[in-house]
């Protein structure tokens, strides 16, 4: 697959993923139970930080403000990597489950910092 464009680099980058997932209906299963493993995990971790911050209050409002915001920027940044002719429904929840992390971590930056 050759690039001639900045438009090709999401399907030069995803293409090869396609062909893997669908030669085999045990890849793309593979894949779909990486994806939501990720996103359990994302969700797990932001419910721990979530109890270990601590309850909402004019310093915890700002933290949690600022990893939504983080995960939507993230979000967004994911929409124009990803492709969009194929595989959309996983590469919706790989995005979110990307964001999670990414708020995740600034969560987990944020927590350790405090104590």
């Amino acid at each position: 697959m050759k690039i001639h464009s900045l438009s090709d680099i999401p399907a030069w980058l995803f293409y090869p993923l396609k062909t893997w997932t669908d030669s085999s209906y045990n890849h793309y299963n593979l894949f779909l139970s990486l994806i939501m493993i990720e996103v359990l995990f994302a969700l797990g971790a932001w419910w721990y930080l979530y109890k270990k911050i601590g309850k909402s209050d004019e310093r915890t409002d700002r933290i949690y403000l600022r990893a939504t915001m983080l995960c939507f920027v993230v979000v967004i940044a994911c929409e124009s990597i990803f492709p969009t002719e194929y595989l959309l429904k996983q590469f919706e929840v790989l995005k979110y489950g990307i964001g999670m992390l990414a708020a995740d971590i600034y969560l987990f930056v944020v927590y350790r910092r405090s104590n």
